[in-house]
């Protein structure tokens, strides 16, 4: 998954530097390829969005795993003995009282197992809008520089004078687009046996504060 996101990303930067670190002599060939680049930023644009949406489903399919196997289970078990639940159900002295009983026990039950299952799913899609929007504003960047190379390529002074430029805008570190390594880190620690639900917040603070340090270069 990872080197689908980035194989595409890197394919493009390299051929806009093939471009822009080509000769000053400009051949035709050269315009046309540059024009053609924009179909290719634009469609490495959808096909990144589209592993986005995988990878996002995947931590989400992590989740309900979570849920299922683990915190249901386990909070079923503590939920009941810490309610005296089976005792009143073994007390009750008609199956009408037993049937209120369990249904009580399940009013109070299913909010709280929602409530953890939500603002799990909730801190997925926050990771997700953060990396989103990071991938869309960097191919907007890609056009920006393509259409900028586009322009400056039918003038070899032109071309000199704009590479390195060119080259500085498309010197993209992809752990700051795409950290993947991050959203696993924070996926670790939610899914973890003994996580707090009111810890999860913080989880996605703190993930939104490294991705922006190393956005900024400011990676420690």
């Amino acid at each position: 998954m990872r080197k689908s996101l980035r194989g595409t990303l890197s394919l493009c930067a390299a051929a806009m530097l093939l471009l822009i670190t080509s000769c000053v002599t400009i051949p035709k060939a050269s315009v046309e390829l540059s024009g053609e680049l924009t179909q290719m930023i634009l469609h490495a644009r959808v096909s990144h969005l589209r592993l986005l949406d995988q990878y996002t489903r995947l931590q989400k399919d992590k989740v309900d795993k979570f849920m299922e196997e683990d915190y249901v289970p386990s909070f079923t078990a503590n939920f009941v003995k810490e309610s005296g639940v089976l005792a009143n159900i073994q007390s009750a002295s008609t199956d009408e009282e037993k049937g209120t009983e369990i249904i009580e026990f399940a009013q109070a039950a299913i909010p709280i197992i929602d409530g953890r299952r939500s603002s799990m799913m909730k801190a997925v899609d926050e990771m997700d809008r953060l990396i989103r929007s990071q991938v869309e504003a960097h191919y907007q960047e890609m056009l920006h520089v393509n259409r900028a190379l586009t322009a400056h390529l039918g003038s070899a002074a032109e071309v000199v004078e704009t590479r390195k430029q060119l080259q500085r805008q498309l010197n993209v570190d992809t752990e700051s687009l795409i950290p993947i390594d991050k959203v696993n880190q924070v996926m670790e620690k939610m899914l973890k046996a003994g996580a707090k639900a009111e810890d999860i917040p913080s989880l996605v603070n703190d993930f939104k504060e490294k991705v922006n340090k190393v956005t900024n270069g400011k990676a420690e």
